[in-house]
């Protein structure tokens, strides 16, 4: 028997803390509405949960390189408000 898989959702109110200028498409209004839309139409209700965690070193390091980073790590511990590389905008729990 095939058993069927569902759709994984990986949320948590601690998106609201990466506070971004406005415009920025990272927004903490899309997510809200994103939010709104998943629940208002019931799929929300046909996912799966997962539980939001921090990402480990190696796991971030998937998907960027090394010294991108130890950049961004030593940019926020610096309370950088845009990382060095000026592709990205920080808070102070970036790295949270």
């Amino acid at each position: 028997m095939n058993e069927q898989k569902k759709t994984g959702l990986l949320s948590s109110n601690e998106y609201l803390n990466h506070v971004t200028p406005t415009g920025h498409p990272e927004s903490t209004h899309r997510f809200e509405i994103v939010m709104r839309g998943l629940k208002e139409s019931g799929a929300v209700e046909k996912m799966e949960p997962i539980p939001a965690r921090l990402a480990t070193r190696e796991e971030v390091l998937r998907c960027h390189a090394a010294k991108y980073f130890e950049v961004a790590k030593s940019d926020v511990e610096h309370g950088l408000d845009v990382l060095s590389t000026v592709d990205t905008n920080n808070t102070e729990r970036s790295f949270d």
